[in-house]
């Protein structure tokens, strides 16, 4: 089921939640929010057509961390678990398909969207990260083993050590 979305509405999803990145699979797209506190009009300006956009995955931990970058804003990182949501990834099954991206700009705490864009990923990006996905799918643990590895990789690991070693599962994208 699709959601309505219009730029100036609060988007329940991440209404109340901190400041941060929010990663999410969302069927039949791919969600990524970046929830930031009164964003200024350069960091609307980043999420406008034809500004740069990256996204990369890595497995850390048997903790996959997502990291993006939009335009010229520094790396952002969001954890990513297949068993606490709706992970269905359609395969990819001809050399030309990927899959969609929303890319979405929030107010937070209010939630308020600012700007929204879609973005299709590459086919050798969406192949590489559904194998990920349904291998870490398999990795069960329970939310609290959840909350502990993220702790220790956030501990040893600064997000531009994460943005290194995703270099594996990446994808580019200028419009």
């Amino acid at each position: 089921m699709y959601e309505q979305l219009e730029i100036g509405d609060p988007y329940l999803r991440v209404q109340g939640k901190p400041e941060g990145t929010i990663f999410d699979i969302r069927y039949p797209s791919i969600e990524l929010v970046y929830n930031i506190e009164r964003p200024t009009k350069t960091e609307v300006a980043q999420f406008v057509n034809g500004s740069l956009f990256e996204i990369r995955a890595v497995e850390l931990n048997k903790l996959i961390i997502i990291t993006s970058k939009v335009g010229t804003m520094p790396w952002c990182d969001a954890p990513y678990n297949p068993n606490f949501g709706d992970c269905r990834l359609d395969p990819v099954e001809t050399k030309t398909q990927g899959y969609g991206l929303t890319l979405l700009l929030t107010d937070s705490p209010a939630g308020t969207l600012k700007h929204m864009r879609l973005i299709g990923l590459g086919n050798d990006f969406s192949r590489k990260f559904r194998k990920l996905v349904l291998e870490n799918k398999e990795l069960l643990m329970s939310e609290s083993e959840y909350d502990r590895r993220l702790q220790e990789i956030f501990a040893k690991y600064t997000t531009d050590q994460i943005v290194e070693y995703s270099s594996s599962i990446r994808y580019r994208y200028r419009d």
